[in-house]
């Protein structure tokens, strides 16, 4: 993925990663927070944290998946 969308493609992926890797960061930091704070951050941001680490892992998978398409094609077509 060389053309300007598979560009964007991978900028969308890492600010994906960067959500969650804040979003991990924001449940580790509520355990220091009393329980019923500690338990309303964990009811509003597990849910999300869980679909977002799930959308980004087969957005990978299918940006792997496609960049290995086009690697054959490339290769049938100049051998």
């Amino acid at each position: 993925m060389r053309e300007p969308a598979g560009e964007r493609i991978r900028d969308i992926q890492q600010l994906a990663d960067q959500a969650l890797e804040l979003l991990d960061l924001a449940l580790g930091r509520a355990v220091r927070l009393p329980k019923r704070d500690r338990e309303l951050v964990r009811e509003h941001l597990l849910e999300p944290r869980t679909h977002l680490r799930n959308s980004a892992t087969t957005l990978r998978r299918r940006i792997e998946t496609e960049e290995a398409q086009a690697e054959v094609r490339r290769r049938s077509r100049s051998g």
